[in-house]
């Protein structure tokens, strides 16, 4: 039996929900002493929650890639503003 992939266009934030809710369903189960699933289960639950601590990060980041280019054009604006307000008219 081959297992298909998981959809390609699928989100990264779907993925992560989807593994945190298969570990939060396999807590509390005993599995017979099966020590591959048990061992996959960890696995998952590693990865879990390396991929929410990614998804936190990127958004942190991209909130201060937001912040940081509003500053960089209020201070594109004021250099803009200093700029006209230097320029010396010459009487004709």
């Amino acid at each position: 039996m081959k297992i298909e992939k998981l959809n390609p266009g699928v989100q990264i934030t779907e993925t992560a929900s989807l593994l945190q809710a298969i570990v939060k369903s396999s807590k509390g189960y005993s599995f017979g002493g099966d020590t591959y699933l048990t061992q996959m289960l960890k696995q998952l639950s590693e990865l879990s929650g390396s991929m929410s601590a990614a998804i936190n990060k990127s958004t942190v980041l991209s909130e201060l890639e937001a912040k940081d280019e509003l500053c960089d054009n209020t201070l594109r604006a004021l250099f803009y503003l200093h700029s006209a307000m230097s320029i010396r008219v010459l009487p004709i």
